[in-house]
């Protein structure tokens, strides 16, 4: 029997306490055990102390009873642990348990099991770490919201992943330029392998398997409980300890940009799975627009590279050629022929300022006609009369071509003027035979 003195105090305390013998039979439970557990204490008296136990866990403790037995030397005695108490119920609560020995006669001694309910610190603890996964979620917003270059982008989204939601691993495809293809960006935790991985590319309409599933039907995937599921890696399954997996489509204006897979050594709640969710969809607007704005540099490269080579064919071409913008008719360019066969470099210059004695013999009239009539404006033969320094005026024949350029609006905003000096065949045209 338990002596009265250690009665009095089991059932001071606000700890559930059961005592159970050598071989496994309730012996005593205090009234607090009756809120935590469920059980009426009286029904529990020469019950096996494992109808409080998950199934799970009754081997292991019928072996800590083996041991007490042969031994005398109880498990787990004296540290407090985080276990998994069964109430009548069939729920499962929380408690952390330590357990004791008392001695009630010579060679008799009893196991004291204190269970302290600790849901409302779980509780707490809970919602210290989704707020500190928030924090973590806001500070990767911060990190790549104006970040251009998608490596990085990707890379700092898997390291917080691993570091902040402890994740086993965490991989992130991102889908090829006008291919139907995922391919393998970052990866972190258990592998940081990206080119030489199996997984490198993945053929989106083909892959059986959760990511190209995923990325299909562009919906979220979670599952707690892999083994035995034949679309994982059993063996890998088993060996790394993962429990659980989700996998996300990255999306933005719906638009596919890839998908986020993580694997988990623990279960995974819907809460945490929400703040994966968002943390995903910030993930794949930066990536989205870290895309726009590689495509647009690329683009300007490309446009800045067609007006080099534009204007290199510009500047070579064997007649004079020159471009003006605007109502005033500013020079942008001309080219070494219509240098030459006007006298100056205007870049820079309206027409008006450049060459004013052309513009009072009307030649700014010619350009204006352009953009009035949206079309080319053609004079042959024209006679134009230039002012060199300290020499006069010389006199000039041209055949004058100009084209309107049009704007991304379709609007005329500039004139491509061609000059073709026709001087010396007017001149010889005029002499006697």
């Amino acid at each position: 029997m338990i002596s009265p003195e250690y009665m009095s105090v089991f059932e001071a305390l606000a700890d559930a306490i059961i005592v159970s013998d050598g071989s496994g039979s309730i012996r005593y439970a205090n009234k607090a055990t009756e809120s935590l557990l469920g059980w009426p204490r009286e029904q529990l008296l020469g019950k096996p102390i494992t109808i409080l136990m998950p199934q799970k866990v009754h081997a292991a403790h019928r072996r800590g009873i083996r041991r007490l037995v042969a031994t005398g030397m109880p498990w787990n005695t004296g540290r407090p642990r985080r276990v998994t108490a069964l109430r009548r119920d069939g729920t499962e609560v929380h408690v952390e348990r330590a357990i004791s020995l008392i001695t009630i006669a010579p060679g008799e001694r009893l196991i004291v099991a204190a269970l302290k309910d600790i849901r409302d610190q779980l509780e707490l603890d809970r919602q210290l770490g989704i707020t500190r996964l928030i924090r973590a979620t806001t500070g990767l917003s911060s990190k790549i919201a104006h970040q251009h270059d998608i490596s990085l982008v990707v890379q700092a989204t898997v390291d917080t992943v691993v570091s902040d939601f402890q994740a086993a691993l965490a991989r992130i495809w991102l889908r090829e330029r006008d291919e139907n293809v995922l391919v393998l960006k970052a990866s972190g935790g258990l592998s940081q392998e990206v080119r030489r991985s199996l997984r490198a590319r993945i053929d989106i309409s083909a892959y059986p398997y959760k990511v190209g599933a995923v990325a299909r039907a562009r919906r979220p995937f979670l599952q707690n409980g892999l083994a035995g599921d034949p679309e994982f890696d059993q063996e890998w399954i088993q060996r790394e300890r993962l429990q659980s997996a989700a996998v996300f489509p990255l999306l933005a204006y719906d638009v596919l940009v890839g998908v986020l897979a993580v694997f988990f050594r623990h279960p995974l709640d819907e809460e945490i799975f929400e703040l994966l969710g968002t943390l995903a969809a910030v993930m794949a607007s930066a990536a989205f627009h870290a895309r726009l704005v590689a495509e647009r540099e690329r683009l300007m490269q490309e446009i800045h590279a067609e007006r080099s080579r534009l204007q290199s064919l510009l500047m070579e071409a064997p007649f004079g050629i020159a471009i003006l913008r605007g109502s005033n008719h500013v020079y942008e360019l001309s080219n070494t022929v219509y240098n030459r066969i006007l006298g100056k470099d205007p870049a820079g210059l309206s027409v008006e300022a450049a060459f004013p004695e052309i513009v009072a013999q009307g030649y700014d009239s010619v350009l204006d006609r352009v953009y009035e009539e949206k079309k080319t404006v053609a004079l042959r033969g024209a006679r134009l009369e230039i002012d060199e320094p300290g020499s006069g005026r010389r006199e000039l024949f041209a055949d004058l071509v100009n084209q309107p350029m049009r704007g991304d609006d379709g609007r005329v905003d500039g004139v491509l003027a061609f000059v073709f000096d026709v001087t010396d065949v007017v001149l010889s045209r005029r002499r006697p035979l």
